[in-house]
């Protein structure tokens, strides 16, 4: 039986939304104003006014899952007492809570939107907001923080949800349907945004929400199963001006729909008839959560160029018929590295290989999460009503944390 062990950094304030990006934390207040302050300046930060010990787990579960996946950690973790040392801040707790004040942030000077925003994201320095007056875009400069830019409007129907990679967006606009568009790099990408209007098309009728499963796509509509689009993708060399190597140019006309029986199938769940109730919760990355008669599974996706995409039984995740969630009160499903966050009504859970654990308590206003990211993978912020909180966590057996194990 594995435990959850959680850092959690929070900034005071009433806060819009929160983004990692290129060594910097993002917020925006409510009135669309963007701060910023410097991953490692939160770190010494952390250091000078907690502890070392802190300002190291700080680094490691919430701001670098490149050194936390990495062998050398894992094989330094299995040397004698090194987990012990590495984990002594939590003590008996279950988590440590350290808090960055609000006038350490830089405000930036970039052209504020104080409307309703629905999502955002950040992929090559460009800013993407969807909102209820359509999509908008501006720039955040890599390096000069204080650089003021405007916004500029993109698409014009409401956006609900955004899908942005592989030098491709994807904007969900509910019954307006799901919009695609290649992303246009400037030719100076570190000195001028270079804007070009994007060239969106629909590809979809409806959509409320799209998510990657790798390069591909599933779209949610409202009924109980997604919609599966492949990619076409093209591959690049010696290309300076490319962000990816490997990017999506649009999506094959012929939609795969996903049929109930087929996850049904998968979950490897019996039933004497057919099931009263299943759906879809969610996906992270060709990993699927769903629902059959309150209990809960994951199965997998399958895709392969010339061959129809499948739904195959997945065995790595276990112990979820105790994983204390009411399908009827699933708010939304973020995708991680690992595992599913599960929102609910007055907590948050994580779903992982090792069961579900509580992961945090109370109404959040948004959640997000990195798992497209190289170095915040498990990385998750939290939107509550008088503060922002960005959480780290590390799973750990219970027979190390009681000294049962030796190297």
């Amino acid at each position: 039986m594995s435990r959850l062990l959680t850092f959690n950094l929070t900034v005071p304030g009433q806060w819009r939304d929160l983004w990692l990006y290129k060594e910097k934390m993002y917020l925006w207040d409510r009135t669309g104003t963007i701060y910023y302050a410097k991953l490692d300046d939160i770190v010494k930060f952390t250091a000078k006014h907690y502890s070392l010990g802190k300002s190291l787990l700080l680094q490691t579960l919430s701001f670098r899952y490149d050194w936390k996946a990495g062998e050398q950690s894992r094989l330094m973790m299995r040397l004698p007492d090194m987990e012990s040392v590495f984990l002594r801040p939590f003590g008996e707790e279950g988590s440590v809570s350290i808090e960055y004040p609000r006038e350490l942030l830089r405000k930036g000077t970039s052209e504020a939107y104080d409307g309703a925003v629905l999502d955002t994201s950040i992929y090559a320095n460009r800013l993407y907001l969807g909102t209820i007056d359509g999509l908008l875009e501006s720039y955040i400069h890599p390096k000069f923080g204080e650089r003021a830019y405007k916004l500029d409007r993109q698409l014009e129907h409401r956006v609900t949800c955004l899908t942005v990679g592989y030098a491709a967006i994807n904007a969900s606009a509910e019954e307006e349907g799901l919009h695609f568009s290649k992303i246009a790099f400037s030719q100076d990408r570190f000195e001028s945004p270079g804007f070009k209007q994007a060239n969106f098309r629909q590809i979809a009728d409806v959509s409320y929400s799209a998510s990657h499963a790798g390069r591909d796509l599933l779209n949610y509509e409202s009924g109980a199963t997604p919609t599966f689009l492949r990619a076409k993708v093209e591959k690049h060399s010696g290309d300076a001006l490319q962000y990816e190597n490997t990017t999506v140019v649009g999506y094959e006309d012929q939609h795969s729909r996903l049929t109930l029986a087929d996850f049904i199938n998968a979950s490897r769940i019996k039933y004497p008839g057919t099931p009263d109730d299943a759906r879809v919760l969610g996906n992270s990355g060709s990993e699927i959560i769903i629902s059959i008669n309150g209990h809960i599974r994951v199965v997998s996706l399958k895709s392969s160029v010339g061959k129809e995409v499948s739904i195959d039984p997945n065995q790595r995740f276990k112990n979820l018929d105790s994983a204390d969630i009411a399908a009827d009160d699933v708010l939304e499903t973020h995708p991680i590295q690992g595992g599913f966050l599960i929102e609910l009504p007055e907590q948050v859970r994580l779903i992982t290989r090792n069961g579900s654990h509580a992961f945090s308590d109370g109404e959040s206003a948004r959640i997000r999460t990195f798992r497209s990211s190289h170095r915040h993978k498990q990385t998750v912020a939290i939107i509550q009503d008088e503060s922002a909180k960005i959480v780290g966590y590390y799973e750990k057996d219970d027979s190390i944390f009681d000294g049962g194990r030796q190297a």
